[in-house]
């Protein structure tokens, strides 16, 4: 039929729809103007912030109305990034942050403040086994 789509063996393992190469995980293709969406999580007031790295690529927690404590789940790969975002809601709100998170060059803020929010950057590290938080800034 004139509207079959040709799909086609490029070689061992490689397949090509109408004579464009499909990009496996093993592949080492380039993506050129492709936009990759990051995975996001947003979550009202939470004690206990346990982020799923395997899901997650930004955590926002807002409307916090009591202290927190920032953890992680998952299975993290070199290099991953993490982007969490916080906000206090009624004052400021307490944060602690769990033992896999490796301040480089800068202070894990202590608090969250009311109506501001405080963003903190992380790479995970597979040598230390941690996610390095490489930078953090709040809102003015």
């Amino acid at each position: 039929h004139a509207s079959d789509t040709t799909i086609s063996r490029v070689s061992g393992g490689k397949i090509a729809v109408e004579g464009v190469t499909i990009p496996t995980e093993t592949s080492t293709n380039t993506l050129t103007n492709k936009r990759i969406t990051k995975r996001g999580e947003s979550t009202a007031d939470d004690a206990t912030a346990v982020i799923n790295t395997d899901t997650t690529d930004i955590y926002e927690l807002h409307s916090m109305a009591s202290a927190t404590v920032i953890s992680t789940t998952g299975t993290p790969s070199f290099g991953d990034t993490l982007m969490i975002k916080l906000r206090g809601s009624g004052g400021s709100r307490g944060l602690t942050w769990d033992s896999i998170f490796q301040p480089i060059g800068i202070t894990l803020p202590t608090s969250a403040p009311d109506g501001k929010w405080v963003y903190v950057t992380c790479i995970y590290n597979t040598r230390d086994s941690k996610w390095d938080a490489i930078h953090t800034v709040t809102q003015v």
